[in-house]
């Protein structure tokens, strides 16, 4: 079984939870992180995991069984970033991962990249 993660990237403020809570969710149609995503388990954190101050090893317990995984983070070329290292860690754990990254704050913008993460997790469909 392929596992899907989706990982919103960008700067701080930069809109992440916007792109996830006010976009994504309803297009999932979910409201919780832990979410029933097209009959498969999936994970919603909104909150980019640098600013989430999470244990990289409790953060892969909570997304290791699940289908889909969307995750928030902010780029490589800005310090106290995790993106490199989760990607290797999550990739050595069998899933299959995809940064999209925001490159403005507009809800056209948000808009797009949460529609382009549904085409993503339908290609499995």
């Amino acid at each position: 079984m392929l596992k899907k993660v989706a990982i919103v990237v960008g700067s701080q403020d930069s809109g992440k939870s916007t792109t996830i809570n006010k976009h994504l969710k309803p297009k999932l149609g979910i409201k919780e992180k832990a979410y029933l995503f097209w009959k498969k388990q999936g994970y919603v954190m909104s909150q980019s995991i640098e600013e989430s101050n999470i244990n990289l090893d409790s953060l892969l317990k909570k997304c290791i069984d699940k289908k889909f995984v969307v995750l928030a983070a902010r780029p490589d070329n800005e310090r106290r970033t995790e993106l490199t290292l989760f990607t290797k860690i999550l990739k050595e754990n069998g899933f299959d991962v995809k940064p999209f990254t925001l490159k403005e704050r507009t809800d056209n913008h948000q808009n797009i990249q949460s529609d382009e993460i549904v085409a993503y997790f339908e290609k499995e469909i």
